[in-house]
């Protein structure tokens, strides 16, 4: 459904990179902070001013009732277990920051010197476009929180449900067993 590596940029053609106050907005890193290949995203920490910096994807249309794994990798380059990041993954209908109305995942004091792999659903109730937000909310003078190899699949072809019914037809009855015909539909 929506594959991002950042190989091209931050923010890649179709995705915003959006804030609230004064803190940075999420860049490209490409000097070997990447989890595969040579680019990830990045926030990198102001040392005056709290984070609250969103990278928002394009437009996914996606189907009522389907559950949907968003799958990525997050690093925070952490030393020591200091400077603490914190990260939210959001959704909505609107590729703004207001219209990320819902949270998917919230992962507090990340510390991780690695990148660490990360995973949470979403089943839209309706039918429609939707954007996926990652958001850094940390202190300001923190550290960095990077996120890459971003992954949105659904089971087998993310087709809807069949809203047709099954068929019955009862063929023969006896006192011991009934013979019924069943046509799926």
């Amino acid at each position: 459904v929506l594959t991002q590596n950042f190989e091209s940029g931050t923010p890649p053609a179709g995705w915003v990179s959006l804030k609230t106050g004064s803190g940075n907005l999420w860049t490209n890193v490409s000097f070997g902070s990447a989890y595969g290949g040579s680019g990830a995203a990045e926030y990198q920490y102001n040392s005056t001013n709290a984070a609250n910096a969103y990278l928002i994807s394009s437009g996914v249309a996606l189907t009522a009732g389907t559950v949907y794994t968003i799958t990525y990798w997050e690093n925070t380059g952490s030393l020591s277990g200091s400077y603490p990041e914190n990260l939210k993954v959001t959704v909505g209908t609107l590729q703004t920051i207001a219209g990320q109305t819902t949270t998917l995942q919230t992962l507090a004091s990340l510390v991780n010197e690695t990148y660490v792999q990360q995973t949470t659903t979403f089943t839209p109730g309706a039918s429609g476009t939707y954007y996926f937000g990652w958001n850094c909310y940390s202190l300001a003078n923190e550290n960095y929180l990077d996120i890459d190899n971003i992954l949105i699949t659904c089971p087998v072809a993310c087709t809807a449900p069949s809203t047709q019914a099954s068929a019955f037809s009862v063929n023969t009855i006896t006192a011991t067993s009934m013979k019924v015909n069943w046509t799926r539909g």
